[in-house]
């Protein structure tokens, strides 16, 4: 009799907790899905000789900065989140920012802040294990001499940022929400830019990746400072500011034509 009369109940708590944990369950099965894809290994992880793609690769010197529109349904739920919410923030396609870098052998390497901390890896790596919808090149033409390559090189190098996941993902919200809520002048006057924690707090910029890039180009005497400071709090600089090529060079140094490097439709 019992029986006959609870499970009526049982069901409806069935029921119930089924309906609580499928969201769970569905994020746990993106995830799942993500990092399968993740640990997929490219068919081909170098650029066919004489193809477009490596004929691009012996163009591309230090300073270059490239554009990324990552695809959100091959990134982590929090991080696919913060994707979609930075492009709306920047008015933009482009939610991430590179650098290229080359080695003393002139091998070009990408620099970029990621969710686990500052990456260089190699340019055909990069783009072959890449999944996003689109990646666009900008040249940067300026004097970069083997002294100036080298010490673009020191400075990726000796960065140590490397932060938990979770404080990344906060920093990267955090960044958002200031730029769309605040006036950059309010987020404090940290030494230019911001390339190492801590980065929590009013000094949190809107863009760590345009931080690297903007660093960088610094370090190589590209960007010129001064004009760059009156133009805009550093701080507030996002892929859409150098999406437009809007960012203040030094006397000699320009952005070339900015070119599609991959688009998936």
């Amino acid at each position: 009799m019992w029986a006959k009369h609870s499970s009526p109940m049982m069901i409806r708590r069935a029921k119930r907790a089924a309906i609580f944990a499928s969201p769970f369950v569905a994020v746990g099965l993106w995830a799942g899905y993500v990092l399968k894809e993740r640990r997929k290994a490219p068919a081909e992880v170098r650029f066919s000789i004489g193809s477009a793609d490596d004929v691009l690769t012996e163009q591309l010197k230090t300073g270059d900065v490239l554009l990324f529109s990552r695809r959100w349904t091959q990134m982590l739920p929090a991080g696919a989140a913060l994707s979609v919410m930075k492009r709306s923030v920047f008015d933009s396609r482009f939610d991430h920012a590179g650098v290229v870098v080359a080695d003393r052998f002139g091998t070009p390497h990408v620099a970029e802040v990621t969710y686990t901390g500052i990456k260089l890896r190699r340019f055909d790596e990069r783009i072959l294990r890449s999944k996003c919808n689109e990646i666009m090149l900008i040249p940067v033409n300026f004097k970069c001499s083997e002294e100036t390559r080298a010490k673009v090189e020191r400075h990726v190098k000796g960065l140590t940022y490397r932060e938990p996941i979770a404080n990344t993902l906060w920093i990267d919200l955090l960044g958002a929400l200031k730029l769309k809520t605040t006036k950059p002048g309010e987020w404090g006057k940290p030494p230019k830019y911001v390339t190492e924690p801590p980065i929590i707090g009013k000094i949190v910029p809107a863009s760590p990746a345009v931080q690297l890039v903007m660093s960088c180009l610094d370090m190589a005497g590209a960007a010129d400072g001064a004009a760059v400071a009156e133009w805009k709090y550093p701080l507030a600089i996002t892929p859409k500011d150098l999406e437009n090529c809007e960012v203040p060079l030094k006397e000699g140094a320009n952005f070339g034509e900015p070119h599609t490097v991959r688009v998936r439709q």
